[in-house]
């Protein structure tokens, strides 16, 4: 199954084939109880690049649908959230069993996770060849 997911866009910038679109809040999320609390968003704009041919007959401020699959939804999902969770958890557990403090593993426990962020961004172009964004047909 070759699930999409998609988000609609406005182009802010376009140059022949490449455009950067700016992410515009969906609708059902104006009206869910927890987009006040939902981080998905937070409130800040959402920027995507693209590169695409079809771009050539669009201009800056035209409306767009954007997609990518499901299965790199859950990709990112899982490397924005699930594994530093499991990292920053195991590293507390790991530390406090084996005699640390509760100060000392908490600390190093945010260390680790600042150290996967720093590795996450020195290997984000390759990251980056896992999420195709592109323009709905």
């Amino acid at each position: 199954m070759n699930t999409k997911i998609r988000q609609c866009g406005v182009i802010e910038s376009i140059n022949g084939t490449h455009a950067r679109i700016q992410i515009v809040r969906p609708s059902e999320c104006q009206t869910c109880e927890a987009s006040s609390r939902c981080n998905i968003h937070s409130g800040k704009i959402t920027y995507v690049d693209i590169d695409d041919q079809r771009l050539a007959k669009y201009k800056k401020g035209d409306r767009v649908q954007v997609e990518i699959t499901a299965k790199a939804g859950r990709y990112a999902v899982a490397i924005g959230f699930a594994l530093p969770l499991v990292l920053f958890v195991s590293t507390m557990l790991a530390l406090h069993y084996n005699g640390a403090t509760d100060e000392i593993a908490a600390l190093s426990a945010i260390g680790v996770i600042g150290v996967y962020y720093f590795i996450i961004y020195l290997i984000r172009q390759y990251i980056n060849r896992h999420f195709e964004v592109r323009l709905a047909d």
